[in-house]
């Protein structure tokens, strides 16, 4: 039997994590397509960002940031890795509007068979939001496999119905950055630290995501 965690969704507790310098353009990108389209409230599968809390009844969400870019009302379900495998998930069919991997694959040992799971158990036109790095170091938790391009990202989602968007963010400026210790610096809108965490030259890319429908 597997215990179902729901996690209503606070907007109004959330105070700009996806400003930190390393994940500000991705996230402002993702907010932008979730904005531009009318979201419906559902259940929403987030895989591999929750902590268990002290005797294993409380989760909580680590990095809330695209969770509280659905609509209000929206269930989220957060299982802890290792209750819950990616590559075999204890959930019927078409039961969620909406799946999200955040910097999840290149963790997964098998991506191509995660990212099925994630289309099967998505109901028809439900969406998911799955992002992962390109140019990044080795950050084992436990294990760090695989490293992808948006045309890798591409591939893993063949078989979805439509890719809405699929791109990435950086430039040798914001690599360079990244490998020197500044990716978690504090991003201010229209500043100059922004521009810089808004680069993309489309060849060196520190992060990549996709936003896929069933």
């Amino acid at each position: 039997m597997v215990c179902i965690t729901y996690v209503w969704i606070e907007k109004e507790k959330m105070k700009n994590p996806r400003n930190k310098f390393s994940r500000y353009s991705m996230y402002t990108h993702i907010e932008k397509f979730m904005k531009s389209i009318k979201l419906l409230p559902g259940k929403c599968l987030l895989i591999g960002d929750s902590l268990k809390g002290k005797g294993n009844e409380n989760i909580k969400i680590r990095n809330p940031v695209i969770t509280n870019m659905l609509p209000k009302g929206c269930k989220v379900v957060a299982p802890s890795y290792p209750d819950v495998d990616m590559h075999d998930m204890p959930y019927d069919d078409n039961t969620f509007e909406y799946v999200i991997a955040d910097q999840v694959l290149e963790h997964v040992r098998k991506p191509w068979v995660g990212v099925e799971e994630v289309r099967r158990v998505l109901k028809p036109g439900g969406l998911a939001i799955l992002t992962s790095a390109l140019i990044f170091y080795v950050h084992g938790v436990p294990h760090d496999y695989w490293r992808f391009t948006p045309d890798g990202l591409k591939v893993l989602c063949e078989k979805f119905s439509h890719i809405h968007r699929c791109q990435g963010t950086g430039n040798k400026r914001f690599v360079f950055d990244i490998f020197n210790g500044k990716g978690g610096r504090r991003v201010t809108p229209k500043t100059p630290i922004e521009k810089l965490a808004m680069a993309c030259d489309n060849k060196h890319l520190v992060s990549v995501w996709i936003i896929a429908e069933k």
